[in-house]
């Protein structure tokens, strides 16, 4: 009688735990719905799975046998949702969304139809025998230049590439973040393509965030199977390489002074690909290549005090090449001048030459972020 009574009070307990969980639940069950609607970015269902863990604990706590197999068998979905083996689907969802309503009748009025359990759990198991091999994707992951280089690497060597998805709190200090384990077990097998978001970059207005880390290995996804327990997904690697060339912005940064060049394709790789050059010859030879493997640059940032010709030469070759190419000057690569040069014959002189912007040195990242705004590039 003792032990009955000390039950009943740890259910009443706990019992406002467990609602407001599912209110939760169902309502990143709604938000995944829209995701799925929106084909946007589906690393959600990490936050969705660490729910259904939690619940199914709780749940098997107060013991409610009937709502903790129903939520046992969506975490078992889930994580093979994360892990690439099921497609998310409004219809899986729908059986989620319609679990929750028997949970809910069960915990508040103790009066669920076995059969209508058991049918609910034999649709979700259904699901899961639909399992398949680790899905194959492309990143929604923008890579830095280093790391686009390090992909390109990797399919040239013949390499498996992975994608890893994992739960973080926002909260961590920055030791731990870059200290990760999954980090040292990454780099056991393989090597670090990119990862997202950076430490500075994680973002404070929510309890967890997803780091996303793409990584290089020699291993299939069944030897991988030993190192990694995280779930991970094969990348669709030249596929992905595609993607992110035609998405990005291409930038041509002409510029003999290395840290000032270091510091401008810092400032770019945020907004897309970077390639340099530090004289004239190679500047054109670039600017021409691109044009006649059909990926021209879209923006170039010119010097005008360089080693073999000046950036007015430099600029007047651009310009010509894309005359014999019949490209209109509205339709041509925007061309900004960064300069210490700042007196007004300088700058009257680059105009002439048709360049669309004249930037005087230091550059920031708000001189550039404005002029890119007044072009349409972001």
């Amino acid at each position: 009688m003792e032990d009955l009574t000390k039950s009943k009070t740890f259910f009443e307990e706990n019992i406002s735990e467990v609602l407001d969980n599912l209110d939760s639940f169902e309502s990143d069950l709604l938000k995944f719905d829209e995701i799925i609607s929106n084909n946007t970015d589906l690393s959600f269902v990490h936050i969705l799975f660490r729910t259904a863990h939690s619940l199914k604990g709780i749940l098997s706590l107060i013991s409610i046998p009937n709502s903790s197999k129903l939520i046992h068998s969506i975490e078992n979905v889930l994580d093979l949702m994360r892990s690439g083996k099921i497609k998310p689907s409004k219809e899986i969802n729908d059986k989620f969304l319609f679990s929750l309503d028997l949970i809910r009748n069960e915990i508040l009025k103790n009066e669920v139809p076995q059969k209508d359990v058991d049918d609910l759990i034999n649709q979700i198991i259904f699901f899961k025998e639909e399992e398949k091999s680790c899905e194959q994707i492309i990143p929604n992951l923008k890579l830095s230049i280093e790391g686009i280089n390090l992909l390109k690497e990797s399919k040239t060597k013949n390499l498996n590439v992975f994608l890893i998805e994992k739960l973080i709190t926002t909260n961590i200090e920055k030791t731990q973040f870059e200290n990760l384990p999954i980090y040292t077990d990454i780099k056991q097998i393989g090597k670090i393509i990119d990862y997202s978001p950076k430490y500075e970059n994680i973002p404070k207005n929510k309890n967890e965030e997803v780091l996303k880390i793409v990584f290089s290995t020699n291993l299939d996804e069944k030897e991988l199977e030993n190192y990694i327990f995280d779930p991970y997904k094969k990348v669709k690697i030249s596929q992905y390489i595609e993607e992110i060339e035609k998405n990005q912005i291409k930038f041509l940064i002409i510029e003999d002074e290395y840290i000032s060049l270091r510091l401008m394709q810092e400032i770019l790789l945020n907004y897309g690909y970077c390639d340099t050059a530090m004289n004239g010859k190679d500047a054109i030879g670039k600017f021409s290549l691109a044009h006649n493997i059909g990926k021209p640059y879209d923006v170039i940032l010119l010097d005008i005090m360089l080693p073999d010709m000046d950036g007015y030469q430099i600029l007047s070759h651009i310009r010509k090449i894309e005359e014999e190419k019949n490209i209109l000057f509205s339709d041509g690569v925007k061309v900004i001048v960064t300069s210490a040069l700042d007196d007004v014959k300088s700058i009257q002189k680059a105009f002439r030459e048709q360049c669309e912007f004249y930037l005087v040195k230091p550059i920031n990242q708000a001189k550039l972020e404005s002029i890119f705004k007044k072009i349409n590039l972001i």
